[in-house]
């Protein structure tokens, strides 16, 4: 409250006795510490009207209430003392930003190791950490704190406010992920949750945003995620994915991470190519030219798990050195996205030029397009059922028809096809020879060419 003003009404014995009480009064008023008294009695003159409160304590409180809520950049993650002792050290939160994101950070506490010079650090989700050996690559340094016989003894300022998330040699995709060559076993690949070799934890998960139908859902493995060992090892002699023993020649290899929607975790796995094609039915998928899961895996495929390349690596194969198998001493994290809608454990497809996939005759010739874009049937009956399944959008596709010696062997029914001239082919007759059926699917329709008889010329 303000001072209430001393008024005169009149210069007789009595206003003058009550003026001097009241002058009394007021000097005690101002010396009091009590609420209300004292420095509450001076009011404050606010010219451009920008402050409500008419006495100092009210002032006080709204000055507060205006920019107690703000920190200014020299307060985020500085010491807070009130939460600092032994090998506790406390700090002020704030707003951190990753990219386009801002994430607040609530004050906090993190624990130090004795007699050691501690790192401390924040992620990109706003967790602080405390590493007894170095700073993490991906994180921002904070603090490099000295503990000695139970305290903290020297204080360094790090905080740098230019973070470099993500890091560059990985792709939006994917955050937390580095592919190393272990370098006591030059023929083993490891997973790292970053450049340090530092595994995953459920506080530092290795992120990947992997195809699931319609988009991407960001997955994340961490440690207790496990489905194998997060590593890759070659054994010798094994030649994989047809690769024959070259000395000094480098092959390419992509690191894959699966989602399996049964486990709920990411599953690493490792193939020679970039474009892949699902594992037929009763195949092995670790058997040479298929895809190589994590070493001690316990990944069961399904038709419906999605995956995506998240690095590409080389390696070295040759049977005369030992081990058979050297990866490169680095990896470069360029995703390649998988499309599709179905894959698991994956095979690698034909590759146009090379043998084409023999076909099985019978009353149905099933042709499963993920054996191959080129395939042959010898036919040694007549009035056979073609079935199509697997297809990929905008890929164009061939079969050949290989007439028996007898000949005269025939189709009656193909899948729905749009036939050049709208008629279904009529196959050659002659025993041995041959008829090639060109497709190309566009994702709901085949459209179909023929050419008939191949021979060479006489």
């Amino acid at each position: 409250m303000a001072i209430t003003p001393i008024v005169f009404t009149g210069a007789t014995k009595d206003t003058i006795k009550s003026a001097f009480q009241k002058c009394n009064n007021m000097a005690t008023d101002y010396a009091a510490a009590t609420s209300g008294k004292g420095a509450s009695l001076i009011g404050v003159y606010d010219s451009a009207d920008n402050m409500a409160a008419t006495n100092v304590e009210d002032a006080l409180a709204e000055i507060y209430t205006n920019v107690s809520s703000a920190r200014t950049m020299a307060q985020i993650f500085s010491t807070k003392a009130s939460t600092t002792t032994g090998l506790t050290w406390g700090y002020y939160g704030g707003n951190i930003r990753t990219d386009n994101e801002v994430t607040t950070v609530e004050d906090g506490t993190v624990t130090l190791t004795d007699d050691a010079t501690n790192y401390v650090e924040v992620a990109a989700d706003g967790s602080v950490y405390a590493s007894a050996t170095s700073f993490t690559s991906e994180r921002i340094p904070l603090w490099i704190i000295v503990c000695a016989d139970g305290e903290q003894t020297t204080y360094t300022d790090m905080r740098a406010w230019f973070p470099t998330w993500p890091d560059d040699s990985v792709s939006l995709l994917v955050s937390g992920l580095k592919v190393i060559r272990n370098t006591t076993s030059v023929n083993c690949l490891e997973i790292f949750e970053s450049s340090t070799g530092v595994a995953p934890t459920a506080n530092t998960p290795i992120k990947v945003h992997i195809p699931n139908g319609t988009g991407y859902t960001m997955r994340t493995r961490d440690q207790a995620e496990l489905s194998g060992e997060a590593a890759f090892t070659l054994a010798d002699a094994t030649g994989y994915w047809g690769y024959a023993s070259a000395n000094g020649s480098s092959y390419p290899a992509f690191v894959y991470a699966i989602w399996s929607a049964s486990d709920e975790c990411i599953v690493w796995g490792l193939s020679n190519v970039g474009d892949l094609t699902l594992c037929p039915t009763g195949e092995t998928e670790t058997a040479s030219g298929y895809m190589l899961l994590e070493d001690s895996s316990t990944y069961t495929r399904t038709g419906t798990d999605f995956c995506v390349a998240v690095a590409k690596v080389e390696f070295e194969y040759d049977t005369g050195d030992t081990p058979d198998y050297t990866f490169a001493t680095s990896a470069s994290g360029k995703n390649i996205i998988i499309y599709g809608s179905e894959f698991s454990v994956l095979k690698s497809p034909k590759i146009m030029g090379a043998s084409a996939y023999g076909l099985s005759d019978g009353a149905t010739i099933a042709v499963d397009w993920t054996n191959g874009t080129t395939q042959y049937v010898t036919l040694a009956g007549e009035n056979r059922t073609v079935t199509f399944s697997h297809p990929i959008s905008g890929q164009v596709y061939r079969i050949i028809l290989i007439q028996d010696e007898t000949g005269n062997r025939t189709i009656e029914t193909w899948p729905t096809i749009y036939w050049s001239g709208g008629l279904a082919p009529t196959l050659s007759t002659d025993g041995n020879s041959i008829d090639i059926v060109t497709l190309l699917y566009t994702g709901t329709t085949y459209y179909g060419d023929f050419s008939k008889n191949f021979a060479v010329p006489a």
